[in-house]
């Protein structure tokens, strides 16, 4: 039998599809109320920490890609210690499900003459109505109550998808098609449990790695923290399929070592290359393949690993509310500036 909070978590796996594509309908909303808004600044900061840390990473890299603005993850750490140099920006997105109390550092730093996007689901707390009278833009996602557990998966799935609605209004005034993202995301959730399916779900407790391509690791950077949060199987890196071979191969060779490959059609001779490196007698490759469906690609390969992270929690239940080091995080994350 597994733990009740395991099932929580795989009754919000099947209905976050739907939550993705309600809150595109929300973003799509927000970015025709405040496109003109968002096209203006030419120097975006992009904050998140925990899991929203890659949702941030994930819309600076969109963003500097299209080469409409400048773009970079700021950390909110970097809020703190290093006001004057984050004075450049004139434009700021925090992403913040709950309002953590390092999330309103940014808040409070952020230039007043910038346009400042808070993107939380949590729009009633007092902090971020504060935020909004102090001339921030709200742009809210699902869910309203994620419970208490230390396992974030719809939100982080759902910010994702309104971090891409509005890096799309940098650059289209008509906003952002991101039809795509609820269909990805359950596509992946079935490429998940059909891998699960092919595995020994027991090695899923040994994954050390998580390799991509095609600057993958720029906009995947969540997924190895969703991994790390969900089955406490940390330190997982997530590394570019060539860059393995320079050093990342080497530590791991002598270790038992899972490695998942987040797989798109044109990276499929890299990941042939890997499984060809690997030593199978300690050795376990885990491809996740998914269709090049462009930016949307990412919320396939989310969902296939929210699928493989399920089966091993089935098998290796553990209690979601009950973590490591609760309640001793405070000097940390109390911190608010």
């Amino acid at each position: 039998m597994t733990d009740p909070t395991v099932d929580q978590l795989r009754a919000r796996l099947d209905a976050t599809p739907s939550a993705i594509a309600r809150s595109i309908a929300t973003a799509e909303a927000f970015v025709a109320a405040h496109g003109a808004a968002i096209r203006i600044p030419k120097r975006w900061a992009l904050s998140g920490i925990g899991a929203s840390e890659g949702v941030a990473r994930a819309m600076a890299a969109w963003i500097q890609r299209e080469g409409a603005a400048r773009a970079e993850f700021v950390s909110f750490s970097r809020w703190l210690v290093d006001e004057r140099a984050t004075a450049c920006f004139d434009g700021v997105v925090v992403f913040s499900q709950g309002m953590s109390p390092n999330a309103r550092i940014a808040v409070e730093r952020a230039p007043a003459s910038s346009t400042r996007i808070l993107v939380t689901a949590s729009p009633a707390n007092r902090f971020a109505q504060k935020a909004q009278d102090q001339g921030w833009l709200l742009c809210t996602h699902e869910p309203a109550d994620e419970g208490a557990l230390l396992v974030r998966l719809t939100g982080p799935s759902c910010a994702l998808a309104v971090a891409r609605a509005i890096a799309d209004a940098c650059v289209d005034p008509r906003g952002s098609d991101g039809t795509r993202a609820d269909a990805a995301f359950a596509e992946g959730v079935s490429e998940g449990r059909a891998a699960a399916r092919s595995i020994d779900v027991a090695s899923l407790e040994h994954v050390r790695a998580m390799l991509c391509g095609g600057g993958d690791d720029e906009t995947h950077a969540g997924l190895a923290w969703a991994w790390m949060e969900s089955t406490l199987c940390a330190p997982v890196a997530l590394w570019d399929l060539l860059g393995f071979a320079h050093g990342p191969y080497q530590s791991l060779f002598e270790q038992r070592a899972t490695v998942i490959a987040l797989e798109r059609p044109a990276h499929r001779a890299l990941v042939d290359g890997v499984a060809a490196m690997l030593d199978p007698e300690r050795h376990t490759l885990v491809r996740v393949r998914a269709r090049d469906l462009g930016a949307t690609t990412v919320f396939s390969h989310m969902g296939s690993l929210w699928a493989l992270a399920l089966a091993l929690l089935e098998r290796r239940p553990r209690d979601l509310d009950a973590w490591p080091g609760k309640g001793r995080d405070k000097p940390l994350y109390d911190i608010t500036g």
